[in-house]
């Protein structure tokens, strides 16, 4: 076993609207275009590595650059850009009619994202990211934001954002045993807009 202390990014990119995509009995089909959006949204992942897989949401980690708010800001752009367009595609090349298959155009994409210390650690060649920012970062998915689609950013990371001209709205949530997290929202529908 082997473990580190690293500093710096940490975001999920999460795919809203999935438990509903999948109470459908086109299973395969519905994991068909699950696989296909995650693996978009990985490879448009620019400084970004990808630490797991968890469901419907893509965990990834940057240690800390002297721009690192650009980065950030870049890889939203990039795997929100690269979710619709494959979005698009797949709805667009769909001949099948089943409830799933027509349930894909309707999926969404959220991000929260926090900036910290985070210890990694491998066990039996699985690595590991663990640490309470870890822990933040995956209550920050349970918030009270009501857009459809979003990038919401602690007050730690988007004060490495403010350079950067995004249009963000103030927010805080409150966890039990954590207790207040001011945060950022930025409403990524002109993102969407543009995208299409």
């Amino acid at each position: 076993m082997s473990y580190r202390e690293r500093k710096g990014i940490l975001l999920i990119a999460d795919i809203g609207g999935y438990t509903e995509f999948l109470q459908h009995e086109e299973l395969q089909h519905a994991q068909g275009i699950l696989s296909r959006l995650l693996e978009a949204i990985v490879d448009a992942a620019p400084g970004l590595e990808l630490v797991k897989f968890e469901g419907d949401a893509t965990f990834f980690v940057a240690e800390d650059e002297p721009d690192i708010g650009a980065t950030v800001i870049d890889a939203v752009r990039a795997m929100f850009a690269a979710f619709h367009g494959r979005q698009r595609e797949v709805t667009g090349s769909v001949s099948c009619d089943c409830a799933g298959c027509n349930c894909a155009c309707r999926l969404v994409l959220k991000f929260v994202a926090h900036h910290g210390p985070f210890g990694e650690h491998e066990i039996r060649g699985l690595r590991e990211v663990i640490g309470p920012e870890v822990v933040l970062l995956h209550r920050l998915l349970k918030n009270t934001v009501v857009l459809r689609e979003y990038a919401l950013f602690t007050d730690a990371l988007a004060r490495k954002l403010s350079p950067h001209q995004i249009p963000f709205t103030e927010h805080s949530e409150h966890y039990d045993h954590i207790g207040v997290v001011n945060a950022a929202v930025w409403d990524l529908a002109s993102l969407c807009e543009a995208s299409h």
